[in-house]
């Protein structure tokens, strides 16, 4: 017995020859026995198409979803570019490519994609610190949330807060990510210009002989330096702490 193969060369039955015998109910059984086997092996055949095809059907329904999820965020990405003034961007799930920026002009836009985006828009010395940021958000599948500098469209740093968000499948797997950055650059610098001032201000008050207290208009203590809790005749332990908090509660306490 072999098997009966159509124009495809799929089978579809059984050959059976069958050598001469003296005994007709020999004959018989041969043939019962080979049509027995032919049947099983259709049966098995059956089976094995069916499982293909549900296999099939299958992978079919999550590619379609895989579209639909895709061509959804095709259409958040461009309602988000619309509506918001902020830099916005797409990146792959792990964050290798940057797939689109719309960089408003704050920094360089481009809609082709990039795997060296990080060294172009992100000055070396930040480089590690945004990466491990990026890795925890992978690992949780959460909001990446960072300030960091950043190379502007001039060439020259700035700063920028970045969120982005992740898109997951129905498995809970990351398809996509969808972030937007605002330039606070102008904010950055004018809070490192009011802390340099406030650090030269200590370093004055500090320096001189006499003791000197700051108030503000609304009569809150805002600095205070050594001599005057030396003048005042302060704890040495409140005077060596250098702590404004011990030495403003010390001095509640003898009123």
């Amino acid at each position: 017995m072999w098997p009966a193969l159509d124009a495809n060369e799929q089978p579809v039955g059984a050959i059976i020859q069958l050598a001469k015998t003296a005994n007709l109910r020999q004959d018989a059984a041969a043939v019962n026995e080979a049509l027995l086997i032919a049947g099983l092996r259709q049966h098995e055949l059956t089976e094995v198409a069916q499982k293909l095809n549900a296999q099939l059907q299958a992978e079919i329904a999550e590619r379609k979803q895989v579209e639909e999820a895709l061509r959804h965020s095709e259409e958040r990405f461009r309602a988000l570019v619309t509506a918001s003034s902020d830099v916005v961007y797409r990146m792959s799930p792990d964050w290798q490519e940057r797939s689109q920026l719309d960089g408003r002009n704050f920094i360089a836009s481009t809609s082709k994609p990039s795997r060296t985006w990080l060294q172009d828009y992100i000055p070396a010395a930040d480089q590690a610190q945004v990466k491990k940021v990026i890795d925890e958000a992978i690992r949780t599948r959460s909001i990446f949330e960072l300030e960091h500098r950043v190379v502007q469209v001039d060439g020259s740093v700035g700063w920028t807060y970045s969120r982005a968000i992740p898109l997951l499948d129905a498995k809970g797997e990351i398809v996509e990510w969808f972030g937007a950055a605002s330039d606070v650059t102008h904010r950055k610098e004018a809070q490192d210009l009011a802390d340099y001032q406030k650090r030269l201000l200590e370093a004055l008050a500090e320096s001189v002989l006499d003791g000197i207290i700051i108030v503000s208009p609304e009569g809150r203590i805002i600095h205070f330096n050594q001599r005057f809790l030396k003048i005042w005749n302060f704890p040495p332990e409140i005077i060596e702490s250098k702590s404004d908090e011990a030495a403003l509660r010390w001095a509640a306490n003898q009123t």
